[in-house]
């Protein structure tokens, strides 16, 4: 079985948490990742062409 957990570890990121993903590996609802991001001007979408929340998602796809 595959266990996810955050490594990341810079300016207090989230560290040791588990990611929160769905059966597709994209951050669920109650994903730590969900909303924890900084917004990028230029970047107004994720990689599925959903518009990034305020704050947006860490990662590549937005929770929809």
């Amino acid at each position: 079985q595959f266990e996810a957990y955050w490594v990341l570890r810079k300016d207090g990121q989230i560290v040791g948490e588990d990611p929160g993903l769905d059966a597709s590996y994209r951050i669920s609802q109650g994903s730590p990742a969900h909303g924890a991001g900084t917004a990028y001007s230029g970047l107004v979408g994720d990689m599925a062409g959903l518009c990034y929340m305020e704050p947006p998602s860490i990662g590549a796809f937005e929770v929809p």
